[in-house]
This record gives structure tokens, sequence and C-alpha cells, in this order.
């Protein structure tokens, strides 16, 4: 059973799994080299991968979207994701960080609104793994974008 999994597991990341949201966008499932989440992006976006960082783009819309992951000894508390976000990222508040109910142990979000430089933050914890997930552009980000991440966000798988 279990070399069924992973036989499955790697014919769905070497042909590419595809699905397509709400609004008929197609959808590609990629996983990054150290296979510790899947997540699916539109079709027509650009994926690069550096260093345990992944940014999946819109040349178009000019919407950057990056992910990074790390893993705990522990079991991740929301307040500790709270406060690994807070610690660089000053201008959020530890108060005005949201928290929302999901498949995951914790998701928070925060956001940051300026001229020229908005970003909406996400940290998600399963378990001992985190994947941190920003989205940013300097126009303001679209409600079709937010919707778009969420999308993602609900069907992202960490392993």
């Amino acid at each position: 059973m279990q070399l069924l999994k992973i036989l499955l597991f790697f014919i769905l990341i070497n042909f590419g799994y595809s699905q397509e949201n709400n609004k008929g966008v197609r959808m590609i499932d990629f996983s990054p080299k150290s296979h510790a989440y899947n997540i699916y992006y539109p079709n027509n976006y650009i994926v690069n991968e550096d260093d345990n960082i992944v940014s999946i783009t819109n040349v178009d819309s000019g919407l950057n979207i990056t992910l990074s992951t790390f893993s705990n000894e522990n079991k991740i508390q929301e307040e500790n994701i709270i406060d690994i976000l807070s610690g660089f990222l000053k201008e959020i508040k530890k108060s005005d960080w949201k928290s929302y109910k999901s498949k995951f142990d914790n998701v928070i979000e925060g956001r940051i609104e300026k001229e020229n430089d908005n970003w909406i933050w996400w940290g998600i914890t399963l378990n001992k793994t985190a994947v941190i997930i920003s989205i940013n552009k300097e126009k303001s980000i679209t409600d079709e974008e937010i919707k778009l991440l969420r999308f993602m966000i609900e069907n992202l798988e960490i392993h």
C-alpha cells in the first residue's frame, strides 16, 4: 500500500495534476524540490525555485506569490508563527494578525498596504511544518487575486 502511495505521488508530480478553480482558470500542481508541500497555481503564471523559496509570478498583473517552509522540533502553535512573522514584519502588530479556521492547525493573515507597496502574508502550520506565503504587487491587490490565493491555500497539501 505504501509503495502504491509513493508511485501515485511521483506520477502526479511528473505529469502535473491539473485542476480548475471556481472561475475556470486552469491550475497546475507544483511541489518544490524539498517535497514539503504541493500547491496549485494558474497555468499562465511563471514558477521559479531557489534555495527553498518558490516564486509564482503573473507577469501581466505584476502579482508575485512567494512561498517558503521550515520545520520545528515541536508542533508549531499559533503564537509561535505570529511571533516569527512579527519579528521581521514590524509593520504588522501582533494584534493585527487574523486567524482562520481551516484543515490546517493554524492559518494567520496580515496585511501591509502602502503606496506602491502592497503585501498580504499568510502563516500556515500543520504539526511541525510551517508554510509562509506572501503576495505583493505595486498596485492594489484585487479581490479576485485574494480569492485566487485563498483557493490555492485551501488546496495546499503540507507533507
